[in-house]
This record gives structure tokens, C-alpha cells and sequence, in this order.
């Protein structure tokens, strides 16, 4: 019997190794050490094929990742993308990515991919070169990125139908 129960997705994009690009990793790995509640979280490449495979079967998906839109860093950022684009620009250039995330989940649209629920959560980052330590405050926003995160599980499954 196929499970039927609403899943949710905390997926880290980014290099571990290229400074603040390092976060999307960072958060999804806090989550996995901490939670218990059928979030289920990955680490992917930042490749579009990666990134449309790892959303599918899932209800409720958070993408976090690194932005550079000249804020503050560590500043975060929270985009609604199950029902319109993300703002060009802020996931490419500054990063590792071949193809920018807003390009990657509009690729998933248009193949019907998308889950119901799309969240990215952008962290504003300074430093990306390959070597560099992630920024201290990068760093502390990793906790609030969790934190808002565990928030939101706690809604999605209450508000889940039960089977």
C-alpha cells in the first residue's frame, strides 16, 4: 500500500565549500539532526535536473539557499514560488549555479512538477569564493532559517488531513 500522507521537503542548495553558498547545506543538515516528524530534507547540487528530481512525490517544499541582492547579510528572505516567479537575478551571478534557481523552478512548472506548496527561503550571503568561511552572520541566521522552518512543519501537519 502506497503511503498517502502529506510530506514535507527541506532541501539545501548550495557548496559547502564556497563560503555563504554553504548554507542551504548548513540548514538542511540542522534540520535532519534535530527533527523527528517525517520532514524529510536532502542536499542537492545546485543543477536544475537535481533540483526538479529531489521536489517530486513531496506536498510542501522548502528550498533554502544563498541570495546576493545587496541587504544586509544574513538577512532572510521568504519567496512564495508555488504560484508565481521568483525575482530574476537573485539566485544566479553571485553563486556556483549554472542555471539560477528562478530559472530551475520555472523549468519545473512548465514540466507540471512543482509540489502544491513552494517556499524558498533566501539568506543573504556576501562571501562566495571557493575557501572562504561562511560569514558570521550567515552563521547566526542558520538557526533562524530553522526555526522558522520548524514553524511552518508544525502547521502543514496539523492542518494535513489525516488518513
Amino acid at each position: 500500500m502506497r503511503d498517502r500522507s502529506p510530506k514535507m521537503l527541506v532541501l539545501g542548495i548550495g557548496n559547502p565549500s564556497c563560503g555563504d553558498e554553504a548554507v542551504g547545506p548548513a540548514v538542511a543538515k540542522r534540520i535532519r539532526h534535530f527533527d523527528e516528524n517525517g520532514v524529510h530534507t536532502q542536499i542537492v547540487p545546485s543543477d536544475a535536473s537535481s533540483i526538479i528530481a529531489a521536489m517530486k512525490g513531496f506536498s510542501y517544499v522548502v528550498i533554502v539557499d544563498a541570495i546576493h541582492s545587496r541587504g544586509a547579510t544574513g538577512a532572510m528572505h521568504v519567496f512564495d514560488a508555488s504560484r508565481r516567479a521568483l525575482p530574476s537575478g537573485l539566485f544566479e551571478g553571485y553563486s556556483t549555479h549554472e542555471m539560477g534557481l528562478d530559472k530551475a523552478i520555472e523549468m519545473a512548472r512548465e514540466l507540471g512538477g512543482l509540489p502544491p506548496k513552494l517556499v524558498v527561503l533566501g539568506i543573504e550571503g556576501s562571501s562566495f569564493e571557493p575557501g572562504d568561511p561562511m560569514s558570521p552572520r550567515v552563521e547566526a541566521a542558520i538557526e533562524n532559517a530553522v526555526s522558522w522552518i520548524f514553524e511552518r512543519c508544525e502547521s502543514f501537519f496539523l492542518a494535513a488531513p489525516k488518513r
